[in-house]
């Protein structure tokens, strides 16, 4: 039978806790903790550290344990959804990029077929040649580059829509 699985209230770790368990350490935090199950509420408390460091006890793990501070939930959760926020952003960022850099590519594409077409109508007796080459190149390339853009920019949009969720 699997432990139930609990937070610390001091560092929001994920504890299991055996149902026989009832006084307990942190093992993220070395923060006592102790079992409440009383009028409804259960859960994990952290008890007070006590005022004066008690004999035979490391001084590094003394000062951890009177550091300890119980969770501030809502501070959390902020920290949380800035970082999922942050996350979501650089890679709307990277989608935009590989948009606008497809984008400069279709415009550089359409505007070399422009080109070849021009030469060709300015000069119809010379080679023809390398203006068909790039008007075939431009024709082929264009409907793939604006395919590629206009996927970037539908991916781009579904991450700015995702962290509109996030900021509300």
């Amino acid at each position: 039978m699997m432990n139930n699985v609990h937070l610390c209230p001091c560092c929001a770790a994920h504890l299991r806790v055996p149902a026989e368990l009832h006084i307990m350490r942190c093992n993220a935090c070395d923060a006592d903790l102790v079992w409440l199950d009383r009028g409804g509420v259960r859960g994990l408390a952290l008890v007070p550290p006590p005022v004066e460091q008690p004999p035979y006890t490391d001084p590094v793990q003394w000062q951890r344990r009177s550091a300890a501070k119980p969770l501030d939930a809502p501070l959390f959760v902020n920290q949380r959804r800035e970082a999922a926020l942050a996350a979501l952003g650089r890679r709307r960022a990277l989608w935009a990029a590989a948009f606008w850099f497809c984008a400069i590519l279709f415009v550089a594409a359409a505007g070399s077929g422009l080109g070849g077409f021009a030469s060709l109508l300015r000069h119809p007796g010379r080679d023809a040649e390398a203006p068909v080459i790039v008007m075939l190149l431009a024709v082929v390339t264009s409907p793939l580059l604006s395919y590629v853009a206009l996927y970037f920019h539908g991916r781009a949009r579904l991450l700015a829509e995702n962290m509109q969720r996030y900021r509300q």
